[in-house]
């Protein structure tokens, strides 16, 4: 099972985006985004299709690479 908020970690660091960067790019929240990271919120599907869609990839590519190397 995927682990949400690494995987999106792993996305992020790819991209070298910040979690500003990522609010800008989704239209979420930074502040929601922070909570995932610090205090271990789970970010809900309609947003993880939101970060999807910023980072170019698939709902499937985001449940399928996780952890890929490069």
């Amino acid at each position: 099972m995927v682990n949400l908020t690494e995987r999106i970690k792993e996305l992020m660091d790819k991209k070298k985006w910040t979690c500003y960067e990522l609010s800008a790019q989704t239209g979420i929240s930074t502040n929601a985004i922070y909570d995932w990271f610090k205090i271990g919120a789970t970010p809900s599907l309609g947003n993880v299709v939101r970060i999807c869609d910023a980072m170019g990839i698939s709902l499937e590519q985001f449940r399928s690479e996780e952890h890929t190397s490069e």
